[in-house]
């Protein structure tokens, strides 16, 4: 099974042109920016040797464009595209590939991807976390 794994080219954290795993699992990737014909790139690899899956990962830094791209793949050569990456940035504003994403999914569009969706990241804890007692001698929140 030939899969082709995307990373955006500003995301250096764990070397250029690679992607890891929090567990140590890492795979080596091509690199993509704003400019990046995606569908051209990947048509190209699929007429050299099949392509069986394209995995992208820091999804949120594809153009509009390139969603589009993407979703020809799909539909197009059949070619099963999996995108990860943040839907939000820290204020809880969609980033413009991950809008497009969101938008304009269906049913065809989601039918490869397995397991939930979330819109957050954030700690899960099985019961509240007690709050801090107040220091003595300090005031009351308003």
């Amino acid at each position: 099974m030939r899969t082709i794994v995307y990373t955006a080219e500003i995301d250096d954290r764990f070397g250029a042109g690679k992607v890891s795993s929090r567990i140590g699992l890492s795979s080596p990737a091509k690199l993509f920016n704003h400019d990046s014909n995606l569908f051209e790139e990947i048509r190209a690899e699929n007429a050299r040797e099949p392509v069986n899956c394209v995995l992208v990962d820091e999804c949120q830094f594809l153009t509009e464009s390139q969603i589009d791209q993407l979703r020809a793949l799909v539909n197009d050569y059949n070619i099963p595209v999996m995108c990860f990456g943040l839907r939000t940035d820290f204020q809880t504003r969609l980033f413009p590939g991950s809008r497009k994403m969101s938008g304009a999914e269906d049913a065809s569009d989601r039918a490869c991807c397995q397991g939930r969706q979330s819109s957050f990241q954030a700690p899960s804890h099985s019961k509240p976390s007690p709050r801090p007692a107040p220091r003595k001698g300090a005031e009351a929140p308003p």
